[in-house]
């Protein structure tokens, strides 16, 4: 079996696919909010609509930015621990 850092580097494991939240919480809230989106979507206007999707993919873009940089910090600590650990 390759490395950890291996598989990691190769794609073999992909941390963002599983990093969505499985708690009831989560669900139901995404639930809400999804209905919520779609009626406020209803009540829209054709060019508000087109509005409103441009302002949510800027918004997606911006949380993918805020996600890789959460994970860099995250592998950075890991990283620190580790090294900590090893050398006590």
């Amino acid at each position: 079996m390759d490395s950890i850092l291996k598989q990691l580097y190769y794609g073999q494991i992909r941390p963002f696919e599983v990093a969505v939240p499985r708690g009831e919480s989560y669900r139901e809230l995404l639930h809400t909010l999804s209905d919520a989106e779609q009626q406020f979507c209803r009540s829209l206007s054709a060019h508000q609509s087109t509005e409103y999707e441009q302002l949510s993919q800027l918004r997606q873009k911006l949380l993918s930015e805020e996600a890789e940089e959460t994970f860099s910090i995250g592998f950075l600590l890991a990283y620190q621990l580790l090294t900590e650990v090893r050398h006590r």
